[in-house]
């Protein structure tokens, strides 16, 4: 394995597991400290929100200084947004404390927001005929990670011990572990992601720049090979964090579950999602046709 893909997949795995580790638990450390369950659902929103937000700025910056540099901010603010997120029982205010949960996920996010910059790197690094197979690969350590995650739950589940004075307990102890594997990715790119020569588009003039979401927004909808793609991808994403928000109050209030049930549930579905994966890989190499592929996803959901 070359030491790029290495640096990648490690990244990708500490994205999946950061996330999957928070979300479980992350509606009773919200109650805990003194918030609804709309104040719930809105961190969840603005963790996304601020990966909407920053992806097309660390792209700008990858093409024009290259891959390094981004990758260490980013992860730093993942490292500092995991630290923040720990501090909430610090404040007795609630609306301190809630704050603090707040800017630890939008540090998060925008720190999340590399995750895009993976497939850059590869279209970039790779001949043609290897970029598909080393892409899926680092979709499927994604899904490990996703399957994975549950045992740090697990283990998170018996944290109890104080330092600096601030009480560390299984719900906030998700935020020292968020920072403590952006760390891990944080020296993984430092060490094995090599910077690329620079490219230049000698067609790529001002005046195209200067238009590129609007060109991006033309493909979409007068493309159907980039615009059904780009729906679907839509839907799954919609689908999953409607189920991902709703599931772990829900299985509280109807069979008392805490994080770690929770946490299995996720862990069971990413499972499913990669079976899923594997499923249709092998029926496309068997002829099976993307129309039929697509219809048959949107059959089963």
């Amino acid at each position: 394995m070359k030491s790029f893909v290495l640096a990648l997949a490690i990244n990708g795995l500490v994205d999946s597991i950061s996330f999957m580790t928070v979300t479980p638990s992350l509606v009773f450390y919200v109650t805990t400290l003194g918030g609804s369950q709309d104040v719930y659902g809105f961190i969840l929103a603005i963790y996304s929100f601020a990966a909407f937000c920053a992806k097309p700025f660390l792209g700008r910056w990858s093409d024009a200084q290259n891959f390094s540099a981004p990758y260490l901010f980013s992860n730093s603010l993942s490292v500092l947004g995991g630290l923040v997120y720990a501090l909430g029982p610090a404040f007795s205010n609630p609306r301190s404390a809630i704050a603090a949960v707040v800017v630890g996920r939008v540090l998060g996010g925008l720190g999340n927001a590399n995750s895009t910059l993976g497939f850059a790197y590869v279209a970039r690094a790779l001949p043609a005929e290897e970029r598909t197979s080393t892409t899926a690969l680092l979709g499927g350590i994604q899904m490990i990670g996703m399957a994975i995650a549950p045992l740090f739950n697990s283990f998170l589940a018996s944290v109890d011990f104080n330092i600096g004075g601030l009480h560390v307990d299984p719900l906030n102890s998700v935020g020292l572990l968020l920072a403590f594997l952006n760390i891990v990715s944080l020296v993984a790119i430092y060490f094995l992601l090599p910077d690329l020569p620079i490219t230049n588009d000698s067609n790529h003039d001002e005046h195209k720049k200067d238009n590129e979401w609007l060109l991006m927004l033309r493909c979409i909808i007068m493309n159907p090979h980039i615009g059904v793609p780009f729906l679907t991808i839509l839907c799954f994403n919609f689908n999953w964090m409607f189920i991902e928000t709703g599931i772990a109050p829900s299985a509280h209030d109807a069979l008392g579950w805490g994080p770690v049930e929770t946490s299995y549930v996720f862990g069971a579905m990413s499972v499913l999602v990669f079976f899923g994966m594997t499923v249709v890989h092998r029926l496309s190499k068997l002829g099976f046709s993307d129309y039929k592929l697509l219809n048959s996803g949107f059959a089963v959901n």
